[in-house]
């Protein structure tokens, strides 16, 4: 699994997302970063994570999502905290920006951006 991490985490890294690729994916106008191989893994208990380094025009981020294939369910908050140190993050959960998301019917993911 670490060596999973690593290798997204790597890619993300050489490859940020510049503002444009994420105004294009917000609009629809570009396939969002989880439809990239590259940027995903997966994780035992069943959790599909996507990370990329984004451009948000005044700063970058780390932006984690995680999902569970099981319509209805989330990971659970001590999953994602004890994830998030392997993808890079310095902060704690409750310093980051988190959002629930709604990506298919009855399925949603845990968003995290930290500022880097």
């Amino acid at each position: 699994m670490k060596q999973a991490i690593s290798q997204v985490v790597q890619y993300a890294e050489e490859h940020p997302v510049t503002i444009d690729e994420v105004l294009d994916m917000y609009n629809g106008q570009e396939v969002p970063v989880g439809e990239s191989e590259q940027h995903v893994c997966f994780i035992p208990m069943d959790y599909r994570a996507v990370f990329s380094i984004e451009d948000q025009a005044k700063f970058h981020v780390r932006h984690l999502s995680i999902s569970v294939s099981t319509p209805g369910k989330l990971p659970s908050p001590e999953a994602v905290m004890m994830l998030l140190p392997l993808f890079g993050f310095k902060n704690s959960l409750q310093d980051c920006m988190v959002r629930l998301e709604d990506f298919a019917e009855g399925h949603q993911a845990i968003n995290v951006w930290e500022k880097i």
